[in-house]
């Protein structure tokens, strides 16, 4: 995975995190994943693996997808 995506889906998923006042710790229990783990990929460090995304994805109630895309500005 690249630097870029990382980057992205870590800010992807701390921003879908707080929409959803969600701790890190609570998603990663939902996530079935320690905090430090989570906590890591939030901030781009680290390689997720699908099956993680996936978790990740079902804890916050979206498509896999949602993670990985890059948000549109807003004007």
């Amino acid at each position: 995975m690249s630097e870029k995506l990382k980057t992205q889906v870590g800010a992807n998923i701390r921003r879908l995190r707080l929409e959803k006042n969600l701790s890190q710790e609570q998603l990663a229990y939902y996530s079935q994943m320690g905090a430090a783990h989570l906590g890591n990929l939030e901030r781009g460090r680290g390689n997720a693996t699908l099956d993680t995304l996936e978790r990740v994805a079902q804890a916050l109630d979206v498509e896999v997808w949602t993670l990985c895309r890059q948000e549109e500005p807003e004007d």
